[in-house]
This record gives C-alpha cells, sequence and structure tokens, in this order.
C-alpha cells in the first residue's frame, strides 16, 4: 500500500507520474487546494479534501470521495463507491456496479454501465443510471430521475419530481420494466421514453401523495394515483389505473384497460377505448366532457363500495 498527501496548493497527484502505473492499493489524500488525482489500477482510497477537486478511478474496486466543494469524480470501471461530499458535484460511475452518494446540494450523477445504485440526498438533484438495472434513491429537493436502460426502480422522495423510466438520456429500442415511486410533492412521471420512438415496458408507477401527472406510453402498465388531484395517462397496453383519494383525471387510449375511481370524482376526457370503468356507490359523478357514453354491457357488482358502471366506450 502506498499512501500520498497533499499540501494546500492546487496538486496534481497520480500514479503513473508518482509511481510509473503500478498496480499497488493506494490511499490519497489531497487535502487542501483544487487537487487532480489519478488513482491509478489497484483498490484505492482517494479523498480530495477541501476546495474543488477532480479525481478519477481506474479499473478496480475504488472509493472516491470529494468532500468539501464543488468536485468531479469519474470511477472508471470496477464496483466503485463514488461520494461527492458537499456542494455541487458531477459524478460518473462508468462500468460496473457503482454505489453514488451526491451529497447535500444540486448535484448531477451518472451510473454508467452496470446496476448501480444512485442516491440524491438533498439539493435539487439530476441522476441518470443509463445502462443497467439500476436503483434511484431521490431526497427532499425537486429531482430529475431517469433510470435508462433495465430495469429500474426509482423512488423520488419528497420534492415535485420528474421522473422517466426509459428513454430520454438512454434512448433505446425497447423498453424494460420499471418500478417509479413519485412520493410526497407534485411530481410527473412517465413510464416509458418521451422524445424516442419505440416500446415502453410494463411498469409499475406509483404516484404518492401530491398532485401528480403519470404517462405510462406503451406497455401493460400498473398505475396508482394515490393522494391528491391527479391526472394518469395510460397510454396504449392493457393497463390498471387506479385513481385513489382526490379529483383525478383517467386517460385510457388503445387496449383493455381498467380505470378505478375511489372516494373521487373520476374524469374520462376523451372518447378512448376503455373496457371496464369503476367508480364509487357514493353517488360521485362521472364526467364525459361532452363526450358520448355507449353501453355494450351494464352490471351491478354487489362487491363493497363498487359499481361497475359500463364496458366499452
Amino acid at each position: 500500500m502506498v499512501l500520498v498527501n497533499g499540501t494546500f496548493r492546487n496538486d496534481i497527484i497520480g500514479l503513473d507520474t508518482i509511481l510509473k502505473s503500478t498496480n499497488l492499493d493506494d490511499v490519497i489524500f489531497g487535502s487542501g487546494g483544487d487537487d487532480s488525482i489519478f488513482a491509478g489500477a489497484g483498490k484505492d482510497f482517494v479523498s480530495g479534501g477541501s476546495n474543488n477537486d477532480t479525481i478519477y478511478g481506474a479499473d478496480d474496486d475504488d472509493q472516491l470521495f470529494g468532500n468539501s466543494d464543488n468536485d468531479f469524480l469519474d470511477g472508471g470501471n470496477g464496483n466503485d463507491y463514488l461520494d461527492g461530499g458537499s456542494d455541487n458535484d458531477t459524478i460518473y460511475g462508468r462500468g460496473g456496479d457503482d454505489r453514488i452518494n451526491g451529497g447535500f446540494s444540486n448535484d448531477l450523477l451518472f451510473g454508467g454501465t452496470g446496476n448501480d445504485q444512485l442516491l440524491g440526498s438533498g439539493g435539487n438533484d439530476t441522476m441518470i443510471g443509463e445502462q443497467g438495472d439500476d436503483t434511484l434513491v431521490g431526497g427532499l429537493g425537486n429531482e430529475l430521475l431517469d433510470g435508462g436502460l433495465g430495469k429500474d426502480n426509482l423512488n423520488a422522495g419528497g420534492g415535485s419530481d420528474r421522473i422517466i423510466g426509459d428513454g430520454v438520456f438512454s434512448p433505446g429500442l425497447v423498453g424494460d420494466n420499471d418500478t417509479i415511486l413519485g412520493g410526497d410533492g407534485d411530481d410527473t412521471i412517465y413510464g416509458g421514453f418521451i422524445n424516442t420512438s419505440g416500446f415502453s415496458g410494463n411498469d409499475n408507477l406509483d404516484a404518492g401523495n401530491g398532485n401528480d401527472l403519470i404517462i405510462g406510453w406503451d406497455g401493460n402498465d400498473t398505475m396508482a394515483g394515490g393522494g391528491g388531484n391527479d391526472n394518469l395517462d395510460a397510454g396504449i397496453g392493457n393497463d390498471i389505473v387506479t385513481g385513489g383519494s382526490g379529483n383525478d383525471n383517467m386517460i385510457g387510449h388503445l387496449g383493455d384497460d381498467t380505470l378505478t375511481g375511489v372516494n373521487s370524482a373520476s374524469t374520462l376526457p376523451g372518447a378512448f377505448e376503455i373496457d371496464t370503468y369503476r367508480g364509487d356507490v357514493s353517488g360521485v359523478p362521472l364526467a364525459l366532457r361532452g363526450k358520448t357514453l355507449s353501453f355494450s354491457v351494464m352490471q351491478i357488482m354487489f362487491t363493497t363500495n363498487l359499481l361497475l358502471i359500463a364496458t366499452s366506450l
């Protein structure tokens, strides 16, 4: 093991320069100043110290810490742990199954290839999973979460967030089956692609509390509005949509869709193909906004607080 200590000046510390690209497991402390640290091969521990640091890992399993100020961390290949610390950091996981913690400011996090874990903590963060089956967890800020390619789990936490299952920063031809939880706040949730053409996966979308917008796009999606006045657009596919509490707008589109209004007034804004609509028996109206409702089957189902109003719209 090699131990390298920086100074309070603006240092350039690189194993390629100091150790001629050896494969040792090193411990590097940048101390004060704007440092540039190139860890090289080996399982390295790097702490940038204070000020704005640039830290590069390599092919092994590294631990990189930016500490205070605005840092840039690049894990390289390997299963790395990257922690930006305080202030506004930019972190790239690159190859391997990485764990990335942005810290408590406005951070930009990229998972890269591999099955990565991205944690936003505080601040208004942008988290991009890119390739692999990633887990993205937001904090209390207003964040953007993009799972990218792979079967991702996205939890936005508090704040008014934008959450995308697939396709803005990592577009592809086939979508995956993502699980998305909006949490508290007024969120906008896209299950699949929003700027690309292709097929989306079968997504599980839960808006949580707040006045939310959910768009499922293609695929057989399960959508829950939760608390608040929500707008739920299931997109194409055989979807299950539950409005939750609040006054919700639900759109079915093509496919065998089931729309359920719970304890609220439910609105169907357009004449889309909806196979089943369920509403509360408490006398809450179903608003069609000037559209035509045609019945092929009418039936009362004697289940608890459940009325099957119509099939085929």
